[in-house]
């Protein structure tokens, strides 16, 4: 996030969303990172599920 003359700029790569005031960016970017949460938990769970089909095959 940063300030540039009177708008404060979304500096996440790929995204030019611009805010008056810095609050409101906050909850923008809060979106981005929800979504990285969401992707990471899904990998984290779906390395998880391969880990276990692994195991039940060298057993």
């Amino acid at each position: 996030m940063r300030k540039d003359g009177l708008k404060w700029t979304c500096t996440f790569p790929g995204c030019s969303h611009q805010e008056l005031y810095k609050s409101s960016l906050s909850l923008h970017i809060r979106k981005h990172t929800e979504k990285l949460v969401f992707v990471f938990k899904l990998f984290k769970h779906t390395i998880y599920n391969i880990c276990l089909i692994i195991q039940c095959c060298i057993v």
